[in-house]
């Protein structure tokens, strides 16, 4: 199955006061201050396996909303 993937590096921005929120987690409050180099891709993923009650859909075709590519855009700094 193919994904569509979104990559960084966790490289906090000079200045920037990582929480402890983040730390612990690797989540980012704010993923402009510390995820850099964002790379989307087109990959071979595993197939997901549906837990009780759910199922698993094949699709044909699907689309990228422009609101989530946003993501993928940089500033000066490639954050």
């Amino acid at each position: 199955m193919k994904g569509l993937v979104l990559s960084a590096k966790w490289e906090p921005r000079p200045g920037y006061q990582v929480s402890e929120f983040e730390k612990k987690t690797g989540k980012a409050i704010e993923g402009a201050q510390v995820w850099r180099h964002p790379k989307l891709e087109l990959k071979e993923v595993p197939d997901p396996k549906p837990g009780p009650g759910q199922v698993l859909l094949r699709v044909k075709a699907c689309g990228v909303c422009g609101s989530d590519v946003h993501f993928y855009e940089t500033d000066q700094d490639d954050y």
